[in-house]
Parts: structure tokens; C-alpha cells; sequence
């Protein structure tokens, strides 16, 4: 692999993954993706960190500011370092990358240094959602995490009710705005109902993750219900490199009266 490349221009704010071709990001605004049905944004003012995630036009996430995916540490937050971005549009690596993409799968990796630790995200779209992995290595050991989530998810207000699975078991829950942390769980896969939307997802764990403390958990805002998934932390170590987690995103039509039908079957399912 050729050395990773940065690019500094007028129109350059990153740099790029680049094996053959030396990839040319914007230096502000947004970068739509599209999927069949599915569509995510990448917040280049965020690091290119997705801010956006739709089905057929319809909004799941928060407003950009406070949407943010793939955070470690406690408040105050570092500044992340070094990020680099490569997107890949069904199998082509684009060597000036536009505003928008249509395709069948579409790939976006991105790497930084936050803190201590080096992230390496890699978010797949297609026609039956989204896909993102996660590894990372300890490159320091001078700020040791006091709590350490991997994932994140910023879903927005209009999802009012939940559902999630735990080695079969099915529950259900209400959101209310109430500020309290809520589920605090193992589980495996995880459903959001909004009938303004007439929309629930479905956030499932495909690789065994190890959590600690609250586990699994939701922080019921008024804004937004944000997810965390709290990864059990490992021993502080320089050159620890982590296994790839990996979980998958997607959505279904649903009605007030047929949603938690619809949810108890895919979570029941083996």
C-alpha cells in the first residue's frame, strides 16, 4: 500500500485511503449516499462521521450538530486527528468525490486519532441497509477511557416506543422524553417504533461485542433518544489492536397497530 496521502488545498479538508488513486474530498458540505431505499449522509464538518440515515426519504437521526457516530472517552471530548476518508461506489474509488452518489454498494472507511486510541470505521450501504464495523488500536496510554462506546446513535424524537431481544426473551418499552437512561442490558438486536413516520428499525449486533456497566442503554431526551453501546473496556495497553465489531441498521414500514406484531416476529426469529 502507498503511503496515505494528505491533501492540502482550497479544496481539500482530508485525507484519502489511496492504493491507485489519490482521492480528492471537499472541504465542507455534506455527501449524500444512496441505496436502493436507504440513503446516509457523511458531515464532513464531523470528521465525514454519518450524520444522516433514511428510508425512502423519511429521516431517522437528530439534526446535524448533535448527531455523532463512533465515540470513546467522557466529556470534555478530544479533538480528533489525522482523519482519513475513502469512498468506494460500487467497486470504483471516485478520484474527485462529488456531493452525491446512487449506487448499488456503496463503502465509506474513515480512520482518526481520538485521544489515545486509533478508530477505524467502515460503513456499507445497500439495498437492505447499513452495515458498520468497528476495530480499533492503542496507540498511547496516557488518557485511559473512563467509559468506552463504540457505537452510537442519535435517533430522533419522533420515535416514541421500543422493543429488544435477549437470547429470545422480547421486551418492550416506552420513550417519554423523561431524561432517565433506560434498558441498561445485554441484547441482541433492538427495534425503534415512530408513527408519525409509520417507520420502526431495527439495529441488530452481528459479531459478539463485550459491553460493561450500562451495557446496552438509551438516554431519553427531549431532542433525541440516543443509543450507546458501552464496550467492555480492555487492558490499557500500547499496540492493542481489537478484533472488527460489526452491526447492521435498516427499517420496515409499520402502523400503530401492527408494529409490535411485526417486531415480535423478527425478534423471536432464530
Amino acid at each position: 500500500m502507498k503511503k496515505l496521502i494528505l491533501v492540502i488545498s482550497a479544496i481539500t479538508a482530508f485525507a484519502a485511503m489511496a492504493d491507485e488513486v489519490k482521492q480528492v474530498w471537499p472541504a465542507k458540505g455534506n455527501i449524500k449516499l444512496s441505496a436502493g431505499d436507504y440513503s446516509i449522509t457523511s458531515r464532513l464538518a464531523n470528521d465525514g462521521r454519518i450524520s444522516k440515515f433514511s428510508l425512502k426519504g423519511k429521516e431517522f437521526f437528530t439534526t446535524p450538530g448533535s448527531t455523532q457516530l463512533g465515540t470513546l472517552y467522557e466529556a470534555p471530548f478530544p479533538k480528533e486527528k489525522d482523519t482519513v476518508l475513502k469512498l468506494t461506489v460500487d467497486g470504483k474509488v471516485p478520484e474527485t468525490v462529488e456531493n452525491e452518489y446512487t449506487g448499488k454498494e456503496i463503502i465509506l472507511e474513515r480512520t482518526g486519532l481520538y485521544g489515545d486510541i486509533r478508530i477505524f470505521s467502515k460503513y456499507t450501504l445497500n439495498s437492505e441497509g447499513l452495515t458498520w464495523s468497528v476495530r480499533y488500536k492503542i496507540e498511547n496510554t496516557a488518557h485511559k477511557a473512563k467509559y468506552f462506546y463504540l457505537f452510537t446513535m442519535p435517533w430522533s424524537k419522533f420515535f416514541t416506543e421500543y422493543a429488544y431481544s435477549k437470547k429470545g426473551e422480547v421486551k418492550y418499552g416506552t420513550l417519554s422524553n423523561s431524561k432517565k437512561w433506560l434498558i441498561c442490558d445485554s441484547m441482541d438486536t433492538l427495534v425503534f417504533f415512530a408513527p408519525s413516520l409509520k417507520m420502526a428499525t431495527v439495529s441488530k449486533t452481528v459479531t459478539p461485542i463485550p459491553v460493561e456497566s450500562r451495557r446496552h442503554t438509551l438516554w431519553d431526551l427531549p431532542y433525541f433518544h440516543k443509543y450507546f453501546l458501552f464496550h467492555k473496556r480492555p487492558e490499557w495497553k500500547a499496540g492493542y489492536e481489537s478484533p472488527e465489531y460489526t452491526m447492521h441498521f435498516s427499517a420496515f414500514e409499520a402502523e400503530e397497530g401492527n408494529w409490535k406484531e411485526l417486531a415480535d416476529k423478527l425478534l423471536s426469529a432464530k
